[in-house]
């Protein structure tokens, strides 16, 4: 059982021996910034990749040039082992007097080099972009669904882009599968727009008589996607989002392999292993139970919810079709009797403003708390993948620590790294977890909640305004008919 370990590790010790760390380098004469490379080592005359990367790759920053490897000494190379104190960032780039330029070849500051992962990198916009989303409207064609969506970086001009539904849902594979998002809560897909939702349908409604309303929702939620990435501290650095949201034209991009059921049934295979790992931090066991019995309430909330407009909406489509009738029986009583035609045709008019108050109101609703609480319930998902992940990272390391107590003396150095790499690790995204779910989650869905009731309250008040002028009005029109004393119609 020691021999494939023992050569294991002959052939790791020879591949630390021989190597030397690369980087790439932009050939634009415009851009002169150095690319870190972490995976890539040079051994003798060939490059050995831990990942397959493709070489030459398109400068990321600039667009134009081509990051050629380049190889360097050990004094040479680009310094990626973590970010530097203040202290240690000011002794390795003093800060230049004024009209002073850097020498070339002198030492660049941090925010100059981007560390490029596989399928994007991440691109230091600066701490003052503030990007407003909105989308506008939508369409759907048989090849695709395509998104006005009106854009405003750091209060500057609205940009109109055009995005199709494969373009958004791009980004979220990317940032799902191609890059490490440690212990940040990525936001949810949004779904792909049906005509009528699935819980309004299956509820008996046709969809005949649904209304424009709905179209409101698959705008609200991509709305809603593309602005907490756009928020988000560590989403919103990301090139490829960046360039997403602030790119008129996108430019070519590879497929990204959809998830598969085995991946779906192989994820939640080994949550349900994690589940019964025993947590050393008694707050990630209180959020995860947390989110364990908050996912169960929250759906039946957005189903009885669902419920509730379609009740509405089933009201004001039977009072759209009495008050069709009731105006017939009173246009064949004109001529006839022309106070019975005049009553009914008060009463159709009763009917059609209490048609679009109940239209108005579930419409509203529906784009309101049914949507928040429908949101809230995929985001409760996500955090939950989230500590799942997080319970991984606890795994490798309480495997790590045992494989060294277990290891013997010629293995202990070795075993020593790999612990080492799992608390670094471990420690990354318990932080990160932290803030995520106590200063962003909880507050964040607190906020967004409030907000929609607010915003259903005002709706409210100014339908219901509304619908009390109608009805006073009419009411004023009733009390003015009087039947005639000699009887004649």
């Amino acid at each position: 059982c020691s021999r494939p370990s023992s050569i294991s590790f002959l052939v790791w010790y020879f591949f630390l021996e021989n190597r030397r760390p690369i980087s790439r380098v932009c050939s634009s004469g415009s851009c002169q910034v150095k690319y870190a490379s972490l995976n890539l080592f040079v051994s003798g005359s060939k490059v050995k990749s831990l990942f397959s990367i493709p070489t030459p790759r398109e400068c990321s920053r600039c667009g134009r040039g081509e990051a050629t490897i380049m190889e360097e000494t050990e004094q040479d190379a680009v310094q990626v082992a973590g970010p530097l104190s203040v202290k240690e960032e000011e002794e390795k780039n003093p800060p230049l007097e004024e009209g002073e330029e850097r020498e070339e070849g002198e030492e660049v500051k941090e925010d100059e080099v981007c560390e490029e992962e596989e399928g994007g990198g991440t691109e230091d916009r600066g701490p003052s972009d503030v990007i407003t989303v909105r989308v506008l409207a939508y369409s759907k064609t048989e090849e695709d669904i395509f998104y006005n969506i009106e854009v405003i970086v750091n209060d500057g001009k609205p940009l109109l882009l055009h995005r199709r539904y494969e373009e958004i849902r791009w980004v979220y594979r990317l940032l799902a599968n191609n890059v490490d998002i440690g212990g940040n809560i990525l936001p949810p897909l949004p779904f792909a727009p049906t005509p009528v939702p699935a819980h309004l349908e299956q509820l008996g409604v046709p969809q005949s008589s649904m209304f424009g309303g709905h179209s409101r929702l698959p705008c609200l939620d991509v709305e809603s996607f593309l602005q907490s990435l756009a928020d988000h501290p560590f989403f919103s650095l990301n090139h490829e989002v960046h360039t997403f949201l602030t790119s008129p034209q996108l430019p070519p991009r590879d497929p990204l392999p959809s998830p598969s059921l085995w991946d779906s049934l192989s994820s939640a295979y080994t949550n349900y292993q994690l589940s019964s790992l025993q947590d050393t931090d008694d707050d990630f066991v209180e959020l995860l139970r947390g989110l364990n019995e908050r996912a169960p309430v929250l759906e039946t909330c957005s189903r009885h919810f669902g419920q509730l407009v379609t009740a509405w909406q089933k009201m004001a489509c039977a009072e759209g079709e009495v008050g069709e009738v009731v105006k017939e029986e009173g246009e064949w009583e004109v001529g006839r009797n022309n106070l019975c035609a005049l009553s009914l045709s008060s009463l159709a008019n009763i009917l059609t403003e209490l048609q679009k108050y109940n239209h108005s109101t579930s419409t509203d609703a529906l784009n309101t708390i049914g949507f928040t609480f429908d949101l809230y319930h995929r985001y409760n998902k996500q955090a939950k993948d989230m500590l799942y992940k997080r319970l991984g990272k606890v795994q490798a390391l309480v495997e790590a620590s045992k494989q060294l107590d277990k290891a013997k003396p010629d293995q202990k150095e070795e075993m020593e790294r790999v612990r080492a790499e799992a608390m670094v690790s471990y420690t990354g995204i318990n932080s990160t977890a932290k803030t995520e779910m106590e200063e962003r989650f909880g507050r964040l869905g607190v906020v967004s909640l409030r907000k929609s009731l607010v915003d259903f309250t005002e709706s409210q008040l100014i339908h219901s305004r509304c619908l009390l002028a109608q009805l006073s009005s009419l009411h004023s029109q009733l009390c003015i008919i009087t039947w005639p004393t000699d009887h004649t119609h």
